[in-house]
């Protein structure tokens, strides 16, 4: 019997399943298009993005990151041929950032890049 080896909370076997299961999942899954993106403002509300964007997050998490509860709400964006996930930071119930996992992590605020690791796990 071999033992399994993990990073955190989420093996990175688990973690390249789940990728692989959204890629080729997308298909079903409703995603937003990258036009739909002009249609955000900071300091929207959850209602009125989900409003514009015409459907609800994947998944949402709920992080606190220096004192700051920060809320990530999942989307899936089409870019493409290639499926992309796409996150929107609220903070006090107002848009604060959105962007890809990459963009999330050339991010200047500190609290939001963390944020964002917790969320993928890497």
């Amino acid at each position: 019997m071999s033992a399994r080896r993990t990073r955190g909370p989420v093996s990175r076997r688990h973690l390249l399943l789940g990728l692989a299961a959204l890629a080729t999942g997308c298909a079903m899954t409703p995603a937003i298009r990258h036009d739909q993106l002009s249609l955000l403002s900071k300091g929207q509300t959850p209602a009125q993005v989900q409003a514009l964007l015409g459907l609800p997050p994947l998944a949402q998490r709920s992080l606190t990151v220096e004192g700051r509860t920060l809320e990530l709400h999942r989307y899936v964006l089409m870019t493409g041929s290639q499926p992309e996930v796409y996150v929107l930071a609220y903070e006090w119930g107002r848009l604060l950032y959105w962007g890809s996992i990459p963009e999330f992590k050339r991010q200047a605020d500190p609290d939001l890049v963390r944020a964002i690791t917790m969320m993928v796990g890497v």
